[in-house]
This record gives C-alpha cells, structure tokens and sequence, in this order.
C-alpha cells in the first residue's frame, strides 16, 4: 500500500508540472501574439521579456518583418524595401565577415542594436517553477 500511495504522490507532482508548463507556454503564446499584432510600449515589452524565450521572441522579430513591419516590437515603422541585396558585408576595419540579413528585419541600425539587447536578456530555455514542499 504505502508504494502505490508514493507512487501516486509522484504522478501527482508530475501531472502539477506539466499543468504548470502548459499555463507557461500559453501565458507565452498570448504575450507573443500581443508582440506580433500590435505595437506596444517599452514598458510592456520588458513586462513580456519575464514571461517569453528567446526563441519566442526570435519568432516574433521575424513575424513582424514577414508582415513588412519593423521587427522590434515597440517600434511601429514599416521596413523599408532592401530588394535582393548582398547577405554578407566584409568589414576590413573590423576585419570581419558580418551577417547583414539580420538587419533587414529591422528599420534601422537602432532598432537592430536594441532587438539585440532585448534577446540577449531572455533565458534560452523555460525556467520551471520549483514545486514547494
């Protein structure tokens, strides 16, 4: 008896985390949609850095600038058209290779450095609750 009453206090608290998980990646989902559709203010989107990931906002970077809008979510400027220009751009004072396709998912250079922080602050991986005992 006492191994199916500790067997079902395990299921109980593993049951509790993935309810947990399932709320957070559905309060996420919400805030994402929040960042995706309208422009919001830097307030709100360090109120959302809490509760998406990086890959969250990855996504919603590169939703904006499908929809022809500036990937920074707190800026509400169209991008500006870039046609089919180079990928890459060779700094010979930096001495280094760069990645520019980046940029083109935002307005401006600012814009661009700012989106930069934003992600660098977020967590790459869900951080869990830790379950009181």
């Amino acid at each position: 008896m006492l191994r199916n009453e500790r067997d079902s206090k395990r299921l109980d608290e593993q049951e509790m985390r993935i309810r947990i998980k399932v709320a957070c990646e559905k309060a996420a989902y919400n805030v994402q949609w929040l960042l995706i559709d309208g422009s919001v203010n830097d307030d709100q989107l360090q109120a959302a850095a809490t509760i998406i990931q990086l890959s969250h906002y990855q996504d919603v970077v590169v939703e904006r600038s499908i929809d022809a809008r500036c990937g920074l979510p707190c800026c509400d400027k169209a991008l500006p058209s870039r046609g089919q220009g180079p990928k890459l751009h060779i700094s010979l004072s930096e001495k280094k290779v760069l990645d520019i396709q980046q940029l083109h998912h935002f307005c401006s250079v600012a814009c661009a450095r700012q989106s930069r922080r934003i992600a660098s602050s977020l967590p790459d991986l869900c951080v869990e609750p830790v379950p009181k005992s």
